[in-house]
């Protein structure tokens, strides 16, 4: 992806999510000094060996888990995404305050992911996460009336 654009290269991430293709999210996006900030959770992990163990956690918890990019706009070495995540939790989710049992629910929430670029490679990536809408369409927190 090297002649790529960072509005590709985003696009490119949720795509190699979708698929589970960690080897190709590394080789071909993962720049040095990776951070990784998920604002739902809280989890901040400064390297991509610890935030690919997140990925493939949200994969194993919702194993039909999809993200469409809703829309994109890229400036510089920023992109921002606005994704629609889907998926039903079939395994258990790892959390930072403990394990969430499948639900067997579906979810259906809105993030923005902002992604930092360094001669073609992600160094930074922000998700901020809907996880209350998430949570309480697993079952997890009450919904109010």
């Amino acid at each position: 992806m090297a002649e790529a654009s960072n509005e590709q290269r985003a696009r490119r991430i949720i795509e190699l999510f979708n698929a589970g293709d960690w080897d190709a999210y590394r080789d071909e996006l993962v720049g040095d000094g990776y951070l990784y900030e998920e604002t739902g959770t809280g989890r901040r992990l400064e390297s991509f060996d610890a935030a690919l163990e997140v990925l493939k956690g949200w994969k194993a918890a919702f194993p039909d888990i999809q993200g469409e990019v809703l829309r994109v706009v890229s400036e510089g070495d920023d992109a921002v995404m606005e994704i629609r995540w889907t998926g039903t939790q079939t395994g258990p989710l790892e959390g930072p305050t403990g394990e969430l049992p499948p639900s067997n629910r579906s979810f259906d929430a809105v993030a923005v992911m902002w992604v930092t670029f360094r001669d073609g490679r992600i160094i930074a990536k922000r998700h901020f996460l809907d996880l209350l809408t998430t949570l309480a369409q697993l079952g997890a927190l009450p919904v109010a009336a």
